[in-house]
């Protein structure tokens, strides 16, 4: 990680998601009325969604960019093959991509900077 980025945030780096955005939708076939959180790392939103018993199935997850669109994640980068919610270190490998080392590589995260318990919903 750039040391400007250490001390400015990876908010400022426009090459990693912005914020995380989970939807459920409340009414099933219609993306209308979802319920929304929101949440700094894809591993603090999956973590909130584990606590509330949301099924990984039924959420959908976009990463969201300061410059450009929303891109919805594909499900194996939060969800393992029965369906269940990953957990943190295994949630790393989505970030690989962003020059994160992936699982068990704390420290050398993207992310290290953000907050990871502060949910919006």
């Amino acid at each position: 990680m750039p040391i400007h980025e250490y001390f400015l945030g990876s908010k400022k780096n426009n090459n990693v998601p912005y914020t995380y955005h989970a939807q459920e939708r409340v009414i099933e076939g219609e993306d209308i009325f979802t319920k929304d959180w929101f949440c700094d790392t894809l591993c603090g939103l999956c973590n909130h969604l584990l606590k509330l018993s949301k099924d990984p199935l039924d959420i959908r997850i976009f990463e969201c960019f300061n410059n450009g669109p929303d891109i919805e994640m594909p499900k194996h980068f939060y969800m393992d093959e029965s369906g269940k919610w990953l957990q943190k270190k295994e949630l790393c490998n989505a970030h690989l991509r962003y020059g994160s080392f992936g699982a068990g590589s704390e420290g050398n995260c993207e992310f290290i900077n953000r907050n990871m318990f502060k949910i919006i919903s």
